[in-house]
């Protein structure tokens, strides 16, 4: 996967992810600190293009045309989560479907779009493409997933579905605003895309450095139906790594009355996970907020084959203050009280989930300047030279001390080295991992004195392994 989410490095980040539809509806924490309350709400539709100087995110759950009233092979019986019984005939048809979509996509002309259930073309040589359609949406570049995940998904759906199409995310972005920062080869997820851009030089928004921006789709391949528990437990790490806070702001679940308690085993899970995206903000220096979007979906209850319809907020957009400002989103099925009641897809609305929008002003990514760059450069270089010179005086030691090979045969005819060789080479080996060991923690100690712009500039000049290795590097990703 091609990650731009870098082990050490606190790169802006803007991510949009959708929960599986008919798995748990989530009730998202609602703590002000972490969810940007005032942003002004606009109408859900409004162009996204109107100011040259904001960038405009959308993100869009197309539901695939292939997860619409299909045989599941497991059951012999449409899911009852793909039946859409609610719906008519005519608004699930894919041509017409399809249609709706592009000329919103068009029309909406949003900077990025993060797309999620883009069921992919497949070409003559096996791989697999934007589909035609979407290539029709002028002006865009795309990102995405590997042909490796893509060929799983296709698998699966053929085991599941009897049916080989290959379903996944896309993050596009109009390429006379925004700029790939690499070229590299598609390897992400089909359940989660990426996309490093920077503002196009030329554009009103070319002081956006580069960003990370993620089309997200959770649990979007599994062949078991997961539980209740394990999908809250997925969205819960994806939210602290966001910044929420504990016990007081919980994420809860909505399913049938029959459900059952969580076991031991998977709260104690929940616990490992807990504590895992606890410790992501520190980690990696990326304090996300969440847009306060509304409900997006409208269906049936869980477990029910008949109305009323009910909601649930499974779309959402998560972004970096650092650099960005959000100024308005759009309003969802709470300012659309036809649609909560129809469901969805209905006439209006050609998906099952409504779009969520977002739009930011942007900030040039801080930095570390003048005289305060030069001397943090300064000590980290004393520091690499004192270090350097003592591995030096280690090694001049110890090649004094090394005693005169004799020539001894061993087995075989192979050479031997004498007993005072052997306990020469084992201290040699302790005597070297000791002060490597001592100069780690050295590095570790400059590391943890570091304020976040002085993390970004050593960051930049030696890599993500020059705490262990000492060595300056190309920045490794995290795993």
């Amino acid at each position: 996967m091609q990650r731009h989410l870098f082990k050490r490095t606190a790169v802006p980040a803007l991510l949009a992810f959708c929960a599986r539809s008919w798995q748990s509806a989530l009730v998202l924490p609602r703590r002000a600190s972490h969810i940007a309350m005032a942003a002004e709400s606009i109408p859900r539709g409004t162009p996204l293009n109107l100011e040259a100087k904001h960038v405009s995110v959308l993100s869009y759950n197309l539901l695939a045309p292939a997860f619409v009233r299909p045989i599941d092979l497991r059951t012999g019986a449409v899911q009852s989560y793909a039946a859409f019984e609610w719906v008519s005939e005519e608004d699930l048809i894919w041509e017409n479907r399809q249609k709706k979509l592009l000329e919103q996509l068009r029309r909406w002309s949003a900077d990025v779009v993060c797309l999620q259930e883009v069921q992919f073309d497949t070409e003559e040589n096996g791989s697999f493409s934007l589909p035609a359609w979407l290539k029709n949406l002028d002006g865009y570049a795309a990102c995405l997933p590997g042909d490796k995940y893509l060929t799983q998904m296709a698998e699966r759906n053929e085991r599941v579905l009897a049916n080989r199409v290959a379903i996944g995310c896309a993050v596009l972005f109009r390429s006379d605003r925004l700029v790939q920062r690499e070229e590299t080869a598609r390897s992400d997820p089909n359940r989660l895309v990426s996309a490093c851009l920077e503002g196009h030089p030329e554009s009103g928004i070319r002081h956006l450095g580069r960003t990370a921006f993620f089309s997200v789709h959770l649990d979007a391949q599994s062949e078991e139906v997961p539980s209740a528990e394990e999908m809250a437990r997925q969205c819960a790490a994806a939210l602290r790594i966001a910044g929420t806070d504990d016990a007081e702001e919980q994420t809860e679940t909505k399913e049938s009355t029959e459900s059952a308690e969580p076991t031991a085993q998977q709260l104690e899970q929940w616990k490992v996970l807990w504590d895992k995206a606890a410790q992501a903000p520190k980690e990696y220096r990326m304090c996300l907020q969440r847009v306060p979007t509304g409900p997006t979906r409208s269906a049936y209850d869980h477990g029910m084959s008949e109305g009323p319809c009910v909601t649930w907020s499974l779309d959402h957009i998560f972004y970096s203050p650092r650099t960005l400002k959000l100024l308005s989103r759009w309003t969802a099925l709470e300012a659309d009280p036809e649609s909560s009641a129809s469901g969805l897809p209905n006439a209006e609305n050609p998906s099952d989930h409504l779009p969520v929008a977002a739009l930011f002003e942007v900030f040039p990514t801080p930095c570390l300047e003048g005289s305060s760059r030069q001397s943090l450069l300064e000590r980290l270089e004393k520091l690499e030279e004192q270090q350097h010179r003592e591995m030096a005086e280690l090694e001049e030691q110890l090649k004094a001390l090394e005693p005169i090979e004799t020539e001894s045969q061993g087995p075989k005819g192979k050479k031997k080295d004498s007993p005072e060789m052997i306990a020469f080479k084992q201290e040699k080996r302790r005597k070297t991992k000791e002060l490597k060991a001592l100069q780690m923690v050295q590095r570790k100690d400059f590391w943890g004195n570091l304020s976040d712009l002085e993390l970004d500039l050593v960051e930049e000049s030696c890599g993500s392994t020059w705490i262990e290795t000492g060595v300056r590097g190309e920045q490794k990703v995290a795993v």
